[in-house]
């Protein structure tokens, strides 16, 4: 949950890999990504209560647009990590909108 979160995807992003394929991660980047750290009792259960809240839905892309299922893990996140929501929600509707997720360019019209 936290790797598909508004974050995780994010840093995900800056650890890409050799090739221009998409997506194509780096092995190394990849095994030193940060994490947070479960062993918090209060990070591991607000975390783990947004993932059995959702567990079973149907994940939608990110190019499918800032969801509400998205929406929920990413307020999981900051209320685990002590972040502003705000902020996490501006990026995420900003990432829903980046060329590079959706597919398309800025400006040219998608169904």
């Amino acid at each position: 949950m936290f790797i598909n979160s508004t974050v995780g995807r994010m840093v995900l992003m800056r650890s890409g890999g050799r090739f221009l394929h998409y997506p194509n991660y780096n092995t190394a980047s990849v095994n030193a990504f940060p994490i947070p750290d479960i062993s918090d009792p209060r990070i591991l259960a607000t975390l783990s209560d947004c993932w059995e809240e959702t567990r079973d839905e149907i994940v939608p892309q990110f190019r499918d647009g800032y969801t509400g299922l998205r929406r929920l893990w990413d307020t999981a996140v900051c209320e685990a990590m002590g972040w502003g929501l705000e902020e996490i929600t501006e990026l995420g509707e900003l990432l829903a909108r980046e060329p590079r997720i959706r597919g398309v360019a800025y400006g040219q019209w998608k169904a």
